[in-house]
């Protein structure tokens, strides 16, 4: 057989021949067919460079279930309390992150990686008023924000660009999201009990 194949990892030029990898000096590649993202990365200790990306991919894809359960739990408390707008706008948050869950499978799948759906764990039942929910929502945005950078710089380490431009797309839309549920949290403050029907009202305006 032929010299087979080679590719420039890390810095680190990997030598692929007969189902073989090994790693040779620095020099110009040629990328064998079938050759993907994933599986393919070996780094210079001969281990998968991209399992730890996978694996907190699929961590984060599990994150967003459980926090769209999360919402979907605060829904159901607050009509039970009467609170039709403030269950709406909830509901709306729960799908919209599973739609966040979707987004990454299938950039996973894209890039011929494997999306996982794990174990979802339990979620809060029950709230001490609506205010204390809303609140609650906010401080999840904000440790969903921490779980999106920790992804960001997990994709830096393995010098992957593409997966890092995608991220960065989640980096944004946390911005938004913490402005906007801390914007509801504040106006709860401000107005009250007296307030609550309004802004009950005004949430069940979200399309």
């Amino acid at each position: 057989m032929g010299r087979g194949c080679e590719t420039t990892v890390a810095g680190h030029v990997v030598y692929y021949n007969n189902g073989v990898y090994s790693v040779i000096e620095p020099q110009t590649i040629q990328l064998k067919a079938g050759w993907n993202w994933f599986s393919s990365y070996i780094d210079i200790n001969g281990k998968t460079g991209f399992e730890k990306l996978q694996k907190a991919l699929n961590e984060q894809i599990t994150a967003e279930l459980w926090s769209a359960n999360l919402y979907l739990s605060m829904s159901f408390f607050l009509l039970r309390e009467g609170y039709e707008g403030f269950a709406h706008w909830m509901r709306k948050q729960s799908a919209e992150e599973t739609k966040h869950a979707n987004t990454i499978a299938e950039y996973m799948i894209n890039r011929q990686a494997i999306p996982k759906v794990d174990k979802i764990d339990v979620v809060p039942q029950n709230w001490g008023s609506a205010r204390e929910a809303f609140e609650d929502a906010y401080k999840h945005e904000c440790h969903v924000s921490k779980l999106i950078d920790l992804l960001v710089k997990i994709a830096s380490e393995e010098k992957d660009n593409a997966t890092q431009d995608f991220l960065w797309g989640f980096v944004r839309e946390q911005v938004e999201e913490e402005a906007s549920t801390l914007a509801i949290v504040d106006k709860l403050k401000r107005t009250g009990d007296a307030g609550l029907l309004f802004m009950n009202f005004k949430l069940n305006e979200r399309p």
